[in-house]
């Protein structure tokens, strides 16, 4: 019998709770990625006979912002998991066997099992509390057979994501939050949708490196997590305070890299959400931590933030984005050419981005998920 706090390896732990399944997993989770979807295809092609069951939400704006990936719900599916929608479920479990359960805050994604800072107990043969959490999910799925996701169904989603997603290139608006799936609190079982609404938001391209720490493309990124405030952050100086960004903008985290003989370019290397600016400066604990935020001391904390899991020269160079966007790159702008593009960068701390170049950004960033995965 165990108990265990789990803070860090997430991932490594449900690793082996599912390389160890000969019956059964069972997961609760709003929001599934496609890198830990790939972990329970792992665990079902290693044991055919294995049940997998997955209750998760089946929100279309969820999915057109990428919060949880349709692609991973289809390629779960293909593997015969039973995947049903709960649109209220907050809850985040992981059962195996009924004798080895993680729950905690921890979603079924990248983030979930990667980057984020979470906080879960892992529970091995305590019988009482195991019991518990079976229960819990024969409870929840109880009046869910009506919302068995079917493979037409995901097909569908997936076609009108597609749809909404090109019809917002260079709109900033937001999908129609379309919704299926049980609503047992408020006793609504049926799918839901809501009018469009539409609300500004900024789309931001954040330079990191500073003459000082120029990275070499055959080094991998890695964000800036200050372990005394529990954030990972990113940084800007005194004059480039960035009193623009409000709360829940997007950015795209760029990379200076060292360029043989050409100097420096920037590689996109991750991805999120960003929050208003703080007024307050980098403590003296944060400092120790990392010493560059003497000189950027006012911070921005990302949110929901992936970044690839490879070298930097894997990941996107902005010139390429320049190069297929061209002038609907940047929000503003005065260049007239690729040429005039190219030095717009220069000595800037963030631009503000066109929906075109966001559109391009993730669909070559999903790319290199697919080839290098993310963390």
């Amino acid at each position: 019998m165990a108990i265990q706090i789990i803070t860090d390896n997430h991932k490594l732990t449900i690793k082996k709770m599912f390389e160890s399944a000969t019956n059964t997993i069972s997961i609760a989770s709003p929001f599934i990625g496609m890198n830990m979807a790939n972990l329970l295809c792992v665990a079902k092609d290693s044991n055919p006979n294995l049940a997998a069951t997955l209750i998760t939400r089946f929100c279309r704006e969820d999915f057109v912002s990428r919060v949880s990936s349709i692609k991973a719900l289809e390629k779960l599916q293909s593997k015969g998991v039973k995947i049903f929608a709960y649109q209220i479920l907050h809850s985040k479990a992981y059962l195996v066997d009924d004798n080895k359960a993680l729950t905690g805050s921890a979603n079924f994604t990248n983030g979930g099992f990667g980057k984020n800072e979470e906080l879960s107990l892992y529970i091995e043969n305590e019988i009482k509390i195991n019991s518990g959490l079976k229960k819990y999910f024969d409870d929840l799925l109880t009046g869910l057979d009506d919302y068995l996701i079917t493979a037409e169904q995901i097909e569908a989603e997936i076609m009108e994501v597609k749809k909404i997603r090109e019809a917002r290139k260079g709109k900033e608006i937001k999908a129609d939050d379309h919704n299926f799936g049980a609503d047992k609190k408020s006793k609504n079982q049926s799918t839901t949708t809501t009018q469009a609404t539409t609300g500004e938001y900024n789309i931001w391209l954040k330079f990191e490196g500073g003459s000082g720490s120029r990275k070499n493309l055959y080094e991998s990124y890695e964000p800036t997590k200050c372990i005394c405030i529990n954030e990972t952050i990113t940084g800007f100086s005194e004059s480039s305070f960035p009193k623009q960004i409000i709360d829940n903008d997007f950015v795209y985290i760029a990379r200076h890299c060292k360029i043989n003989g050409r100097g420096t370019l920037p590689y996109i290397v991750g991805r999120g959400r960003i929050s208003a600016p703080r007024a307050d400066k980098a403590t003296a604990n944060m400092i120790k931590e990392h010493w560059w935020l003497a000189d950027f001391p006012f911070y921005c904390k990302l949110i929901d933030f992936e970044y690839l899991d490879t070298t930097i020269g894997n990941c996107i160079p902005l010139l390429s984005v320049l190069e297929n966007v061209g002038t609907n790159t940047y929000r503003y702008t005065t260049a007239t050419n690729l040429s005039e593009l190219r030095t717009s960068h220069r000595q800037q701390a963030y631009l503000p981005l066109k929906q075109e170049a966001k559109d391009y950004i993730d669909k070559e960033f999903d790319k290199r998920v697919d080839e290098y995965g993310s963390i």
